[in-house]
């Protein structure tokens, strides 16, 4: 059930913890990622052999189809360094 609140995201790393918790509370999730590929620091700073890409992929599937917006490269108007 959806509460009437929106929030944004800079970047699609808390994708997997802010919209993780704040989608079961109702709130409206949107994700601004600059690249193509969401993941950020998760997908280039952690070696595949400890989180392969597919296990992330499959987690942020998870959270899309829960219901955030993620938007793949989109800078948000929210971010002065973006």
């Amino acid at each position: 059930m959806k509460n009437g609140k929106k929030i944004a995201c800079v970047g699609a790393v808390p994708l997997l913890t802010v919209a993780n918790d704040l989608l079961p509370l109702g709130y409206e999730v949107t994700i601004f990622e600059q690249y193509g590929v969401p993941g950020g620091l998760m997908r280039t700073n952690i070696p595949a052999f400890r989180l392969p890409a597919s296990v992330l992929n499959e987690e942020i599937g998870y959270i899309v189809d829960m219901g955030a917006d993620l938007r793949l490269n989109s800078r948000s108007r929210a971010c002065r360094r973006c």
